[in-house]
Parts: structure tokens; sequence; C-alpha cells
């Protein structure tokens, strides 16, 4: 019997996730877990755009199928749903509920917008822009840490009877509740992709979970331990460096804008860095110098030597 599988739970900080399907020899699961809310905040950041043409061409195919019932759309149908399920986790789910819809629509010959709803897919991009949208605001509004220091239940509640019908909307949830490993937990079994989201933005908000707008990149970002974060991990440039690394880097320039004896030392070692490389000094006498360097200004900096001691030493044995 075709059948599919898809939970969500939440524990121990992290999101764990447990999916398959049958297609008539066997269920073949496949589990994967990720730091909470990472799924959540991934799927905020998401770029629609690049996305939506995937979804626009699977709705066309859909109506080619139904229309002429031909074998080579169905196949790719599966094709498009291979590629979107690669996109996000929650992604997963639309693709394996997908499956099992056309599987059962071929099979039944049946290809009715009951079986096959392509109005949902044709408002789907749409329909997560606007969740994109609420779930921001909500953070801004109820989970922000330096947003406001009253409680999060309060600011919930400040929240929605300002927003009315605009703020994001919680529904009943298909969830169950089991033994996972050595705890209960909630289990969702989720219909589409808004089921997921519900079930994390909400344990977000009983959790109390601490966002903040990254000083980098400007997206929201979990605040899970250390509250004076001001940067996120996510890779800020080319080079593979994170919005927390770039910042580092920021905040130690910024740190020495103003520092007189770091400038007239980073002058110095510029001077000498350019005549090893037009090889006017050996390098072995630059390194050599370059670590001596460090530890006179290093007394500097302690008060152990003074200022002008410390110049005279830099301006010597230039050569």
């Amino acid at each position: 019997m075709i059948s599919f599988q898809f939970e969500t739970y939440i524990a121990d900080g992290a999101e764990h996730y447990s999916y398959g399907a049958d297609y008539g020899k066997g269920m073949v699961q496949t589990s994967k877990t990720v730091s909470f809310p990472e799924s959540l905040l991934s799927l905020v950041d998401m770029n629609i755009d690049e996305i939506e043409p995937a979804i626009r061409q699977l709705n066309e195919v859909l109506w080619q199928l139904t229309t002429t019932r031909e074998k080579q759309y169905a196949e790719e149908v599966n094709a498009l749903l291979d590629e979107l399920e690669l996109r996000h986790i929650y992604f997963q789910q639309l693709a394996l509920d997908w499956r099992y819809r056309l599987s059962r629509a071929v099979i039944f010959e049946q290809y009715t917008e009951d079986m096959l709803p392509r109005k949902y897919l044709y408002a789907l991009p749409n329909t997560l822009r606007r969740m994109q949208g609420q779930i921001v605001e909500l953070f801004e509004n109820v989970l922000d840490a330096d947003n406001s220091d009253e409680p999060t239940s309060k600011r919930m509640v400040d929240y929605y009877q300002r927003s009315g019908e605009t703020a994001f909307r919680f529904y009943p949830q298909p969830i169950g509740f089991k033994l996972i490993g050595e705890v209960f937990t909630e289990v969702l079994t989720p219909n589409n992709i808004y089921d997921i989201l519900d079930f994390q933005l909400r344990a977000c908000v009983k959790q109390e979970i601490k966002m903040r707008r990254c000083k980098n990149c400007g997206r929201y970002f979990a605040v899970m331990r250390h509250g004076a974060t001001e940067y996120c991990g996510r890779v800020a440039d080319e080079r593979g460096r994170t919005c927390r690394e770039v910042g580092a880097i920021n905040t130690w320039t910024r740190s020495k804008q103003d520092d007189e004896v770091f400038k007239v030392y980073r002058r110095e070692y510029k001077k000498r860095f350019a005549r090893m490389k037009a090889d006017k000094l050996p390098p072995e006498d630059f390194y050599a110098w370059s670590e001596k360097a460090r530890e006179e200004k290093k007394k500097c900096d302690l008060g152990e030597i003074s200022r002008d001691k410390f110049y005279a030493w830099l301006n010597k044995d230039r050569g």
C-alpha cells in the first residue's frame, strides 16, 4: 500500500525530523537533526524569487498531466519534486505529500483538484512571502531581545491586540505525544508547510527564544547562549567568513582607530613588509623584527616602557 510519513519534534535545543515513503516495498526512513530554530530562520531568509519558477513549472506540468494523462508528465513532476525537496527541509514534506498524491492519481486515474490541488501550489510563493513578513513582524514585536524588557506573554498579548488579522495565525495542529528516547514529547505530523512553521514559531514563543538582528547582515538570529552576542553565524562573504568573524574584525578595527601606538607600529610594519617584498630586506630579518616588535608593543600597552621608548625602538636599525 502506498503511504508516506513525515514527523518532527523539538527536544534538547534541536529539531528532529523523521520521514520516508512506502511504494509497496516497505518504508524507507530518513532522519535529520539541526539546531532549533535553524529551519524556521532559514525559511524566513529564503529568497522566494529563486524557488518560484520551479513551483510555477510544477504547476504547469501538473496541468499538462491532468489534461493529457500522459506518463511523461508524471515523470517530469517527480523530477521537479526532486529539485524542490533539496531547497529546504520543509519542502521535503511537500515533495512526499505530492508524490503520494501523484501515485494515487495515476493508479485511480483521478486527476481532480481534490487529488492534485494545483490552486495550493499556485498560491504557495505568495503564501510563503506573506508568512515571512508575519514571522519577522512577530520577532520585532514579541521576541526581539533589544525591543522591550516586558515579559514575552505580555508582549504577545499587546501585539495581537494591535495587529488584528494581519498577524500570523496559529491553528489547531496534528500533534501526538510520544516516547522519544528517554522523554515524552510533542510530535507533529504536518499536513503542509504551514503546520511546520506554526509548530516551530509557537515553540519559540513558549520557550521565549530571544531574537536579535545581526549587526552585519541585518537578519534575525536566535540568542541561545550568550545574551551579548550581536552577530549571527551565517556566511557573510565569498571567503566563507561568518558575520560573527566579520564583526570581530570590524570591532577590532574600530578599537584600533584611536590607538596611536598601534598606528605608529602598523606604519613601520608596512614599511618593512614592503621592503621585504621588494627584496631589500631578507625575510628572516623581517619576521625576526616582527616578532620582537609585537613583544615591545605589548610592553608599551602594559606600561612597562614609555611610548617614546617604543617609538625609538621602532625607528632604529631600518637599514
